[in-house]
C-alpha cells in the first residue's frame, strides 16, 4: 500500500485525504491546530456555484455541485440550493455582452436539467422580491447554486476518509521534511500538546494542503527554493451580516429561500443568512498581510500564536460597497449590521488554486484555494488522478498548475498582482485582449525587451515574458470586446510580412534532452519519427498513456558528439512540460533507455528572433551567404557578426521564414546586426507582433496549445505528424479508441468590428433545435483571406450530419453564420 502524508486539515486537506483513502492509499493527515478548519475554512462564506468564468472552472464547479448534492442527500451537510443571479446593471453594454457570452459558454458543461439562462427584471423580482429593479437590465440565473456550512462539510468529508482507513491527527505540526532515496519523504511532526514529543513518518506521497501555512510548508520541503515557487499572500476578506429582516422571516416560513446575488456593480455577493442577509464585498483597497504587525511576521505564515482567529473588522473600508448594494436591495439601508467577519485567506496573483505536480517527485501542491469550499472536492479528484495515474482526466493546467508561476513571480510582482486581481474581482473581464499591467514592472525583462521597446512595441505578458503584440506610438484602449483600436495596425503588419519581410520576438519554451539513450526515449515519447541527422527538425507531439496530447514540439538533433535533442514548444507550459518529461524518465525512461539521459529547461537561456516573408532569405543572406543553402525544416549553426547563432528554416507564420536561436545575453547585438544592416532598409524590413502572427498562422491551420485542448491524438487533426514507420509504438498509442470529436476549422461570418471577437470555448450550434454540435478553441481575423477563422471541434455524432451545413454561433449577443472548412484556407509557403 502506498503511504501519503497530507499537511493541513482544512477543506482542501480533507478532500484529498478522502479521495486518496477511497483509492486504497494509506493517508495520515496532520493539522497543527486543536481542530480541523482552523485556518481559512471555518469562517468562509460557504458559497457554491455552477457558474464559471472559464470553461475549465465551469466544468469544475458543475462537478462540485454534483458531489455536494450527493453528500447532502446522504449526510445533510447543510447545503442550500436556491440558485443564484448575477445582476447586470443598466447602461453598461460591455457587462451585457459579457453576460451573453457566459450563458453561451455554460452550454458546454451545463446539465440539461440545470440550464444557465439570461432572465429579465420580472423573473428576477419573482425570485428575489427584495430587489429594486430601477437599475437592473437583466441577470444570469444559475439554478441550484447556493451555500453550504464549511465546518459541517469538512467534518463529513473527514469522517468518510476515516471510514476508508485515513488517520487524522490534530495538534500535530510538521516541523521538518527530509528527502529519502527513491523519491520518498521523512516527515517530522511535533505534538503541540506535548512540546518536544516528536514523531517521524515516512511516506511515498507528500501533499501540501497547508492553506494559510502553505508557504511555510513549501519552505520546509525546498528550503532554497530550487524547485518550487510559491507566490501568494495572506489577505483580509470581510463580510457583514445584517439584523433580521421581517420579509425574509416570512419568506422562509413559506419554505422558500432567497437566491444568492452577485451584485457586480457593488462588487459583492449577497446571500441569505438565517433571517438576515450576508454581504461580502471585494474592497478596492485590498489589504495584504505583508511583513510584520503587532502579532508578528505574516510573509510566510501567520504568527506562531495565531489560532482560530479573525482580524479586527473595518466596516468603513466596505461602506461604499454596502451603500451601492443598498441601491439594489433597499432593505440593506433599513437594518443594522450585527456582525462583521474579517478573516484571513490566501491568494495567488490570478486568484486561482495551486493544484498539481511540482518539480520535486511525489510532492504535490493543493493549496492557496481562493474558492476552497466550491473547488476542493472536484480539484481533489483532478489531483488524485495526477498522483495515482500520472495524468488528469481533463487539462486545467493553465488555471491551476503550480508550475505556472516560476522564479519571475517575485514578491513585488505578486503583491501588486494580488491587490489588483482582488480589487477587480467583479469588473468586466475582456479576456486575453485586456492586457492588465499590475506588477509587470517588477518582473525581470528578457534581453530583447529594450530593443523592441525602442521600436514602439506594445507588449503582452504571459508566464513572465513580455512579447510584442504589435507596434504603435498610439495609446490603445484594451478594454474592449470589439472594434479593437489595434486591428488596422495588425493588418498592416501582417501584410508587410506577406509582401516583404518582418522581424519579431518568438517566445517558445526550449528544452534539451541529452545523453546516451535519449533518441530511444524520445522515439517512444513522440508521435513522429525522430530526426537522425544533425540539424534535421521534426514537428511531433508527446502523448499521455491515455492518448491525450500533452505537448507539441519541434525537435531538432543537435550538432554534438553525444545524443542531444533541442525541443521547442509552448512557453506557457515550459515548466509543466519539463516536469512531464522528467516524470516519464523516472517511470520508465531511465530503466528502459539509459540512466545518463537528462532533461534541461533552458527556456531563459536562449532567445529567438523570427524573420518572415518572401524577402527574409535576401535579408539574411546578406549577413551570411550560407543561409542560402539551409533547407526547410533544418537548422544550421552559423557565425553572424562573430556570434554563434542556430539558424532554423521554419516559420510559424506559414510564410517563408527563419528563426535565429542564440545565447540570451547576445539579444541586443543580434537584433542590431539585423535591423541596422543596410540590407534591412533596402528590403523594407518591418516589425510585426504576436497578433499579426496569429492572423497568419490560423489561415494555414497551424495549431497552438489551446487548439489541442488535451484532446485524444485521434481527435486533434495531427495525422500528418503521426508516423506509421516508427520502430516502437509511442506512449498512448491506441487502435481501439473511438473519437468523440474531431478537430475542424470554420469561417465565422461576423459583422464589421467583430472580426477579432470570437472567443475560445464558444459553442457552435445547429439551427435545427439549437443543438451544441461543437465549439471553438482559438480564432483570429485572417490577414490574407480577410475573414474570421476559428479552430475548434465538432462532436462525433454530427460529423456526417446534414446539420453541419446550417450552423451558427452566438457571441456577445450577436448571431453569426458558421461555415465548416474541409481544409485550411491558405497553403503553407514556408517551403518556397
Amino acid at each position: 500500500m502506498k503511504k501519503a502524508v497530507v499537511i493541513g486539515g482544512g477543506i482542501a486537506g480533507a478532500s484529498i485525504t478522502k479521495y486518496l483513502a477511497s483509492r486504497g492509499v494509506g493517508v495520515n493527515l496532520f493539522e497543527r491546530s486543536p481542530q480541523l478548519c482552523s485556518g481559512a475554512t471555518w469562517h468562509a462564506a460557504g458559497l457554491v456555484t455552477r457558474f464559471g468564468g472559464s470553461s475549465k472552472i465551469k466544468r469544475l464547479h458543475s462537478r462540485s455541485l454534483q458531489i455536494l448534492t450527493d453528500l447532502h442527500d446522504k449526510y445533510d451537510v447543510k447545503l442550500h440550493t436556491p440558485g443564484s443571479i448575477r445582476i447586470v446593471e443598466k447602461n453598461n453594454p460591455d457587462r451585457l455582452k459579457e453576460a451573453h457570452q457566459h450563458v453561451q459558454l455554460a452550454k458546454l458543461f451545463d446539465l440539461p436539467e440545470y440550464p444557465t439562462r439570461l432572465i429579465g427584471p420580472d423573473e428576477i423580482k419573482a425570485l428575489h422580491p427584495l430587489i429594486n429593479l430601477e437599475n437592473v437590465e437583466c441577470g444570469i440565473h444559475t439554478p441550484t447554486d447556493g451555500d453550504i456550512d464549511p465546518t459541517s462539510l469538512t467534518n463529513c468529508v473527514i469522517n468518510l476518509a476515516k471510514a476508508n482507513g485515513a488517520v487524522v491527527e490534530c495538534n500535530m505540526e510538521v516541523i521538518g521534511v527530509t528527502h529519502l532515496p527513491g523519491n520518498r519523504f521523512s516527515v517530522k511532526v511535533e505534538n503541540k500538546k506535548s512540546p518536544g514529543n516528536i514523531k517521524v513518518y515516512e511516506c511515498d506521497i507528500l501533499i501540501n494542503a497547508g492553506g494559510l501555512w502553505s508557504k511555510y510548508v513549501t519552505e520546509l520541503v525546498d528550503p532554497e527554493s530550487k524547485y518550487t515557487f510559491h507566490p501568494g499572500f495572506i489577505i483580509e476578506h470581510q463580510y457583514a451580516i445584517t439584523e433580521e429582516i421581517p420579509f425574509i422571516k416570512e419568506f422562509s416560513a413559506q419554505g422558500k429561500r432567497l437566491p444568492v446575488l452577485r451584485d457586480l456593480k457593488a462588487s459583492s455577493y449577497i446571500r441569505q443568512e438565517r433571517y438576515g442577509l450576508l454581504i461580502g464585498p471585494y474592497e478596492k483597497d485590498c489589504r495584504v498581510k505583508r511583513g510584520s504587525d503587532n502579532r508578528g511576521d505574516w510573509t510566510k505564515k501567520p504568527p506562531a500564536d495565531w489560532g482560530m482567529e479573525l482580524f479586527p473588522d473595518h466596516l468603513t473600508r466596505i461602506e461604499e460597497n454596502i451603500l451601492t448594494a443598498a441601491e439594489l436591495i433597499p432593505e440593506l439601508a433599513q437594518v443594522g449590521i450585527i456582525n462583521c467577519t474579517n478573516g484571513p485567506t490566501i491568494w495567488t496573483g490570478d486568484s486561482l488554486a495551486r493544484c498539481g505536480r511540482t518539480l520535486i517527485p511525489n510532492y504535490y501542491d493543493f493549496n492557496t484555494l481562493t474558492y476552497g469550499i466550491a473547488q476542493s472536492l472536484p480539484l481533489s479528484e483532478y489531483l488524485g488522478h495526477i498522483i495515482l495515474e500520472g495524468e488528469q482526466e481533463y487539462d486545467a493546467a493553465s488555471d491551476f498548475d503550480p508550475l505556472r508561476y516560476q522564479s519571475w513571480a517575485n514578491e513585488e510582482y505578486t503583491y501588486h498582482k494580488v491587490r489588483d486581481t482582488y480589487s477587480k474581482n467583479n469588473v468586466v473581464n475582456y479576456g486575453s485582449f485586456e492586457n492588465r499591467q499590475a506588477g509587470r514592472e517588477f518582473v525581470p525583462k528578457h534581453s530583447l525587451y529594450e530593443s523592441f521597446k525602442k521600436q514602439n512595441a506594445a507588449f503582452v505578458f504571459s508566464s513572465g515574458v513580455e512579447t510584442p503584440a504589435y507596434f504603435t506610438d498610439k495609446t490603445i484602449n484594451y478594454a474592449k470586446f470589439d472594434h479593437h483600436e489595434w486591428q488596422d495596425i495588425v493588418q498592416k503588419e501582417a501584410e508587410s510580412v506577406v509582401n516583404g519581410v518582418g522581424i519579431s520576438h518568438a517566445s517558445f519554451s526550449k528544452i534539451r534532452v541529452s545523453g546516451t539513450g535519449s533518441h530511444q526515449f524520445l522515439e517512444k515519447m513522440t508521435t513522429n519519427l525522430m530526426p537522425t541527422l544533425p540539424g534535421r527538425c521534426r514537428l511531433t507531439y508527446t502523448i499521455s498513456p491515455k492518448g491525450k496530447i500533452v505537448a507539441e514540439w519541434t525537435i531538432t538533433k543537435e550538432f554534438t558528439n553525444e545524443e542531444s535533442f533541442y525541443l521547442v514548444g509552448s512557453r506557457d507550459y515550459a515548466a509543466h512540460d519539463y516536469a512531464w518529461l522528467n516524470q516519464q524518465l523516472r517511470l520508465w525512461g531511465h530503466q528502459e533507455c539509459g540512466k545518463d539521459i537528462k532533461v534541461e529547461n533552458i527556456s531563459d537561456d536562449v532567445q529567438i528572433l523570427h524573420i518572415a516573408g518572401p524577402r527574409s532569405r535576401e535579408l539574411l543572406v546578406s549577413l551570411s551567404p550560407e543561409i542560402e543553402n539551409i533547407k526547410f525544416l533544418t537548422m544550421t549553426p552559423l557565425k553572424l557578426g562573430g556570434h554563434t547563432v542556430n539558424v532554423f528554416r521554419v516559420s510559424f507564420s506559414g510564410c517563408q521564414g527563419y528563426e535565429l536561436h542564440f545565447d540570451a545575453a547576445l539579444g541586443p547585438q543580434i537584433f542590431d546586426l539585423i535591423v541596422k544592416n543596410p540590407k534591412a532598409k533596402e528590403v523594407g524590413l518591418s516589425f510585426f507582433g504576436s497578433y499579426a502572427l496569429n492572423s497568419l498562422r490560423i489561415e494555414k491551420g497551424f495549431k497552438i496549445k489551446g487548439d489541442l485542448d488535451y484532446a485524444h491524438y485521434k481527435e486533434a487533426g495531427i495525422e500528418p505528424f503521426i508516423s506509421a514507420k516508427k520502430p516502437v509504438k509511442f506512449i498512448g498509442y491506441s487502435e481501439e479508441y473511438k473519437p468523440t470529436k474531431r478537430a475542424k476549422m470554420f469561417f465565422v461570418h461576423t459583422e464589421s468590428g467583430y472580426e477579432w471577437s470570437v472567443p475560445g470555448d464558444c459553442p457552435i450550434l445547429s439551427r435545427n433545435g439549437d443543438k451544441v454540435v461543437g465549439y471553438t478553441t482559438t480564432a483570429a481575423f485572417g490577414a490574407i483571406t480577410k475573414q474570421t477563422i476559428a479552430q475548434g471541434y465538432v462532436y462525433a455524432p454530427y460529423l456526417d450530419s446534414p446539420e453541419l451545413g446550417d450552423l451558427y454561433i452566438n457571441c456577445y449577443g450577436k448571431v453569426w453564420k458558421v461555415t465548416v472548412l474541409d481544409q485550411p484556407p491558405r497553403s503553407v509557403t514556408a517551403k518556397d
